[in-house]
């Protein structure tokens, strides 16, 4: 598998899709679905605690044993999300996993890989890619 990463979202069906479209560079190993579900359980993973489950039943840490579970390395920030929540997750990175990378994505990111003879995730899918293949060199 590729390297671990988590997702920040709102729509479970583009975060379904990403988990295939990001393999094999990337493995999302957990969906956090709103801002409660992210404040509270992506910090605590990034700390490097895999004991957190993803209430979103999305990801590969889900139905595995704890001894196969990852930390991400980055967290996807996914579209629709609030400036403010974004910020407080960030501070609380800051002090839980300061090497975990946030990585958001944009409409401009997307548009740059917008084809008319493909569905958008697979836009979506490969700006992601080199967004967060930026982020992890940097």
């Amino acid at each position: 598998m590729g390297i671990p990463v988590a997702s920040w979202g709102t729509n479970p069906t583009v975060a379904e899709a990403l988990i295939s479209h990001l393999q094999p560079e990337f493995e999302v190993v957990h969906v956090a679905l709103g801002t409660e579900a992210a404040l509270s359980e992506l910090p605590t993973l990034a700390s490097g605690d895999v004991n957190v489950t993803p209430s979103s039943g999305l990801g590969t840490n889900v139905g595995v044993d704890v001894d196969a579970r990852k930390a991400p390395k980055a967290i996807i920030l996914g579209g629709g999300l609030v400036k403010d929540d974004i910020e407080k997750l960030k501070e609380n990175l800051t002090t839980a996993a300061p090497d975990v990378k946030t990585v958001p994505i944009t409409q401009a990111d997307i548009d740059k890989y917008l084809d008319s003879t493909q569905p958008e995730i697979f836009a979506i899918a490969k700006a992601l890619k080199a967004n967060l293949t930026a982020a992890l060199q940097g």
